[in-house]
């Protein structure tokens, strides 16, 4: 393959990173295709294989793996505004934690390619990109109302096994949303990301471990497995 020539040959052309973020099954949301701004010399969108990205301004990091210890839990900082036809639209992704629930279970892709491949460069007609990245939101780490940080995790996370359709983890599992049914709290009370008390509805999110539960007198709903250990 071209791509894989290129990285041992050392001739490599500006690298690309495109990301999808989707919903849940059964969640009515589009599908939102992006890139990091600046990706492009002049923000505008980019088009790879016929599907365009948007620019948005977002940190994505941590997406390194490594042979020894804990699988990567990368982080997605995401700027609080988008730009419209007529200008930057803010608090967007508030407006879109609070409609869903944190975001807790949406799936993000993410694609790294060359410019070259992109539509309109010198390899158009034979596009090629790394694997595929397949991650989910675990968790909001960070909401100032400028910048929302985002916990990723693998569906195949190391502190835990799948089997078909399930993962079993010492946290709560990503598809669980916050106050859906599976999560089983319905309650007034409101607590941060860390457990702490809050009457903001914007800070009211749930950090996915055993004391979110236990603060919240959720206890007996938890789905994560507080016994599961890694050995070897």
């Amino acid at each position: 393959m071209q791509i894989q020539q290129d990285v041992q040959g050392f001739t490599l052309d500006a690298r690309v990173e495109l990301f999808q973020l989707a919903p849940p099954p059964g969640t009515q949301y589009p599908v939102q295709y992006f890139t990091p701004a600046g990706t492009d010399a002049n923000t505008n969108p980019i088009s790879f294989m016929g599907q365009q990205y948007q620019p948005w301004a977002i940190q994505a990091e941590g997406f390194e793996k490594s042979v020894q210890g804990s699988a990567p839990r990368p982080t997605l900082s995401i700027a609080n505004a988008v730009m419209g036809a007529n200008g930057p639209i803010y608090g967007i992704f508030t407006q879109l934690v609070r409609q869903f629930k944190g975001l807790a279970g949406w799936k993000v892709k993410r694609m790294v390619t060359y410019a070259k491949f992109l539509d309109g460069g010198a390899l158009a007609g034979s596009p090629e990109f790394h694997q595929q990245e397949i991650w989910f939101v675990n968790r909001r780490t960070q909401d100032d109302g400028t910048v929302l940080q985002f916990e990723l995790v693998s569906a195949l996370d190391l502190e835990g096994k799948t089997v078909p359709n399930t993962m079993a983890s010492v946290y709560c599992p990503a598809q669980t949303q916050y106050r859906s049914a599976s999560c089983g709290y319905a309650g007034a009370a409101m607590f941060d990301v860390d457990g702490k008390p809050t009457s903001d509805p914007n800070k009211d999110a749930c950090g996915k471990h055993f004391s979110d539960c236990q603060c919240r007198g959720n206890q007996t709903n938890f789905p994560g497995l507080l016994g599961l250990r890694r050995y070897g």
